[in-house]
């Protein structure tokens, strides 16, 4: 068996620091807004210069990126702890989104920074964070097709159409109405945001269930 290496102590306070920094840019840009917040500002946050912020962090843009993988790595251990709970496929997508529903409820305040910084199309947040390095959306994206074809052998998700198109419909629309409860959030619960969701996604217009 491969022993774990140990961080050294200089790895162990960049991530420190890192961490830092991440939790001071969170709470200005929640609270100044993405476009109004300063590296300056977050730097003071974080109780440290600016130029020492630079060292770790080229410009701001970087800096949510690097704060939106920190998040969204919570949501999806969120939404595997919740899928590996179950075994039928199709309650699996179902419990994915509530893990997803509850912590975006949670976490409105960066949700709505979310979606006025990244890109609005959900297929070009997932090729942008490609880019930084980042695949673990498309290795969940793959997981939940899987899925999707399995409910498609049972005759219980609409064959006529790939499992991957079917994804994309499923994602556009998660996408969309996060954006939408994110900014109203005392309008609907957690529980009552997934009640319509995914009554939308399995019924549509008509109130058919396919899925």
């Amino acid at each position: 068996m491969t022993a774990t290496k140990k961080k050294t102590l200089r790895e162990r306070r960049h991530a420190a620091t890192t961490e830092a920094m991440l939790e001071a840019a969170e709470h200005v840009m929640v609270a100044q807004g993405y476009d109004q917040a300063t590296m300056q500002q977050i730097a003071e946050e974080a109780g440290c210069a600016a130029g020492t912020f630079y060292l770790y962090f080229k410009n701001k843009q970087e800096l949510f990126e690097a704060l939106l993988v920190r998040y969204l790595e919570a949501l999806y251990d969120g939404c595997e702890a919740r899928m590996a709970a179950v075994e039928d496929p199709i309650e699996k997508i179902r419990q994915s989104m509530v893990a997803a529903l509850e912590y975006c409820h949670d976490h409105t305040g960066f949700v709505q920074v979310a979606y006025k910084a990244m890109p609005v199309r959900h297929r070009a947040l997932y090729e942008r964070l490609a880019e930084i390095g980042w695949t673990r959306p498309q290795q969940f994206r793959r997981r939940v097709e899987g899925y999707l074809r399995q409910g498609q052998k049972q005759g219980r998700v609409r064959s006529d159409v790939p499992a991957d198109i079917l994804h994309d419909f499923i994602d556009a629309v998660i996408f969309s109405f996060m954006e939408m409860f994110s900014a109203a959030p005392g309008r609907r619960g957690a529980r009552e945001q997934l009640d319509l969701l995914w009554g939308l996604i399995s019924g549509g217009l008509l109130g058919k269930e396919v899925l």
